[in-house]
């Protein structure tokens, strides 16, 4: 928890959207949790999505566990369930995945691609500001360009299956054609680590970087990451990077997110004012 207060204190210091309300979902997950309690810690009005008030009063610290409390239970396979989450809210944090270690049975498409879909569909629908006033996140993957070998799915197996990297790539497609400003984070493999502990890198399109070199990024690293842009959507909007770590100095949440930005995006040259 005290790391959680260290790293929310350096939200707050450029948490600009803080009067914004942002949905977390997949909410009592590590990464979603992670989320979620890094942007109550701000100060931000934050709503989490969950299937399971037990979990939730585990893992959110709630009381009531309802939504007085900022909490909503959901299924993202069942959109109308969504709609009272999603209501006047400002953002979305996609934070739902499949089961990790799921062999069969894992409702891949159901939670990858056509979940994502849902949940943005009723975001978008339900009552509050305008789509071009909104901004979704979305967690995925690395490694979803690579082409369709027996190495290659040798190598997605290490992630639970070919269709893993095909369905999330899928959902990504799906955000951003919704007309909507989004951030899509592509992470590689994730740790449990503390964050601030290595540097991170960040790229396109599974370049910039050797596998070998670089593989794994801290989960609360991508937690602070995608907080900070939720909050920030003027300077995370319609952005998506690869993103893992390597030994190294690690950045602020705002430096990093500039250096995913293309070299013609006009913000990346911008001043960051506190």
């Amino acid at each position: 928890m005290l790391r959680l207060i260290l790293l929310a204190s350096t939200l707050a210091a450029f948490a600009h959207g803080a009067n914004r309300t942002v949905v977390v979902t997949g909410a009592t997950g590590r990464s979603g949790s992670l989320i979620y309690l890094l942007l109550k810690s701000a100060g931000v009005n934050v709503r989490g999505l969950v299937r399971n008030t037990s979990k939730a009063r585990e893992y959110l610290g709630c009381t009531k566990c309802d939504a007085s409390e900022g909490i909503f239970v959901g299924d993202i396979t069942k959109p109308d369930s969504l709609t009272p989450a999603m209501t006047g809210a400002d953002g979305l944090v996609i934070a739902t995945g499949r089961v990790e270690k799921c062999k069969v049975n894992c409702a891949t498409k159901e939670i990858l691609f056509d979940g994502v879909a849902n949940q943005v569909s009723a975001f978008l629908g339900s009552p509050g500001p305008k789509p071009q006033d909104r901004h979704v996140s979305l967690i995925s993957m690395q490694f979803t360009t690579l082409p369709d070998t027996i190495l290659n799915k040798i190598l997605a197996h290490l992630w639970g299956g070919w269709d893993v990297g095909f369905y999330s790539l899928l959902g990504e497609s799906s955000l951003m054609n919704a007309n909507v400003p989004f951030t899509i984070l592509k992470a590689c493999g994730l740790t449990e680590d503390p964050a601030k502990q290595a540097k991170i890198l960040v790229g396109h399109d599974d370049k910039g970087w050797a596998l070998k070199d670089a593989h794994t990024v801290s989960r609360q690293d991508v937690a602070r990451v995608l907080a900070a842009g939720a909050v920030n959507p003027d300077m995370s909007g319609n952005l998506r990077f690869d993103f893992c770590s390597q030994k190294g100095d690690a950045q602020d949440e705002m430096t990093i997110i500039k250096a995913a930005m293309q070299p013609w995006d006009p913000r990346k040259q911008a001043s960051i004012v506190v």
